[in-house]
């Protein structure tokens, strides 16, 4: 998550979009990691495709609650233009 974070830091957008990246792009590796473990898991169970979702939508809502607790620790250095 750091190297994430740190990637996404040294664009020169301005912090709200910094945060707003950081929020989608865990949300997607998060959602994806789900998915990803519900193929592993429907080899020996839960075969249906509603379990994907269900892995997936966990995983998604996980990610946001990872990534809030990672941005009150942390800040995003403003790249926009002083006015």
């Amino acid at each position: 998550m750091n190297y994430l974070w740190n990637c996404i830091d040294s664009k020169d957008w301005r912090a709200g979009s910094k945060y707003k990246a950081f929020i989608f792009t865990l949300a997607v590796i998060f959602t994806i990691a789900g998915a990803l473990l519900w193929c592993v898991v429907r080899n020996v169970a839960l075969k249906s495709l509603d379990w994907m979702f269900c892995f997936s939508a966990y995983a998604f809502s996980l990610s946001l609650f990872a990534s809030f607790y990672y941005i009150l620790n942390r800040n995003f250095h403003d790249g926009a233009p002083r006015a």
